[in-house]
């Protein structure tokens, strides 16, 4: 003969099964907002090294594409004295 638990027993059961699921569902929606937050943390720090980042390295571009534009302008001066130079040379050879 088997012995079945009393209707009192299975709804305390019951109860405390419902409870251990909420106190469950609770921690785990918890944990979900801590994960999130982190997330978010996580996020903003990297956006702002890269931003840093992004910037520095812009500035970096800039000084030197104006390196690069102030060497330009030099060997252009430099160019033009050269032709400069070659002209008055050719000029003396030819009134010779």
């Amino acid at each position: 003969m088997r012995v079945r638990p009393s209707p009192e027993r299975l709804q305390l059961q019951i109860r405390s099964l419902v409870k251990s699921h909420d106190e469950l569902k609770a921690s785990v929606s918890e944990e979900r907002e801590i994960i999130a937050d982190s997330c978010k943390q996580m996020t903003d720090t990297v956006r702002r090294v890269l931003d840093s980042k992004l910037d520095s390295q812009y500035e970096q571009y800039r000084e030197m594409n104006k390196k690069v534009t102030e060497v330009c302008s030099t060997n252009n001066q430099l160019l033009e004295q050269m032709s400069e130079i070659q002209r008055t040379i050719t000029r003396n050879q030819v009134s010779e």
